[in-house]
């Protein structure tokens, strides 16, 4: 999952906040980005949305942010520059 836009079929353009694995990320709608969605790559390319409150969603980058102190993740300054300003606004 590398794509840093998606096209949602209802809310429209969605972006990447942070990717939560090879096949997996967390995207929030561009405009308002107050939807926010766990969006999974399927067999055959289809995709899968799950939406996610602000809370889950600011949950979820907090984890990324920790095993990327810890160690355990590598990121980039982008992605992490990326979810700490995404993280302030939810």
């Amino acid at each position: 999952m590398n794509e840093q836009y998606l096209q949602h079929p209802n809310f429209g353009l969605l972006f990447l906040v942070c990717s939560l694995g090879p096949r997996k990320g967390l995207f929030a709608t561009l405009y308002a980005q107050r939807m926010l969605f766990v969006v999974t790559e399927a067999e055959g390319n289809a995709l899968q949305f799950e939406s996610l409150s602000r809370g889950q969603a600011r949950h979820l980058i907090d984890e990324r942010l920790r095993a990327y102190r810890r160690g355990a993740l590598e990121l980039d300054h982008e992605t992490i520059d990326r979810m700490k300003s995404f993280y302030q606004q939810v």
